[in-house]
């Protein structure tokens, strides 16, 4: 992986080319994201579209350097695989669906579903995917650099179902 072409991102480097997963060097990794992605919509999301990678990107985070809170537009899954990482090395993300705002029960045992917020270690050599739409962020290093590769994608084919008027045919 070239890391001698980064600009700067905010809080961290990230590299110029968008589309790292094309390099030939790299189609082991492109070929496992895109069967784990295939698995994660058959078992998840239950859909029968398949996924293109549209864009795929370095980060680096060096010690006290963080990643900033965003999500990923136009996308509808998105993903990381984490390429350097010490234990401490975390994610975290965000719950802002409107609805939090209007009703606070009592929550007696706090999880993934129910938290505003929740963190999981990022893991070397690891692979994580995601809602596009679920904000995130990783907070500073500590004392160490932190390199990840980052990916969006988009259904090809068609989604939805004609019979129910949610039809929407999509170009590959």
């Amino acid at each position: 992986m070239n890391l001698q072409n980064l600009v700067s991102n905010e809080n961290n480097s990230i590299s110029k080319n968008t589309l790292v997963l094309d390099d030939p060097d790299l189609s082991e990794l492109k070929q496992f994201i895109n069967d784990c992605l295939c698995q994660y919509l058959t078992e998840v999301c239950e859909e029968q579209t398949q996924l293109k990678i549209t864009e795929s990107w370095l980060n680096k985070t060096q010690s006290g350097e963080s990643h900033h809170y965003h999500c990923h537009p136009n996308s509808y899954l998105s993903g990381v695989f984490y390429v350097k990482t010490t234990d401490d090395d975390r994610i975290t993300f965000y719950n802002n669906h409107p609805r939090q705002n209007y009703y606070q029960p009592v929550i007696k045992n706090w999880n993934s579903f129910n938290s505003r917020s929740w963190w999981l270690q990022a893991k070397q050599n690891s692979l994580l995917i995601f809602r596009s739409d679920l904000h995130h962020s990783v907070p500073k290093t500590l004392n160490n650099e932190r390199i990840s590769l980052s990916f969006n994608t988009f259904p090809t084919g068609s989604l939805g179902d004609k019979q129910n008027a949610t039809y929407l045919p999509l170009s590959n």
